[in-house]
């Protein structure tokens, strides 16, 4: 089974909001669109760290005796 981006959403927690890439991968942020608007206002080191996609966890039930993900890990 593969996840559309709406579903991953439902199993996915630590993060504010979402958004996709270019290459339909899901992107999530720990701040708020304000909060990032802010950062991004203030300084780029700032904003740089707020890109960035930590403390979220992926968190569901299954009596599946086997999964897999396909994951793409991008540091800007």
């Amino acid at each position: 089974m593969k996840l559309t981006n709406e579903q991953l959403k439902k199993i996915y927690y630590g993060a504010y909001n979402f958004g996709e890439t270019e290459d339909g991968y899901l992107q999530a942020f720990q701040y708020t669109q304000q909060q990032m608007q802010y950062f991004k206002e203030a300084a780029d080191f700032w904003y740089d760290r707020c890109m960035a996609s930590s403390a979220k966890t992926l968190e569901f039930r299954t009596s599946a005796t086997t999964f897999s993900f396909e994951y793409k890990i991008i540091w800007l």
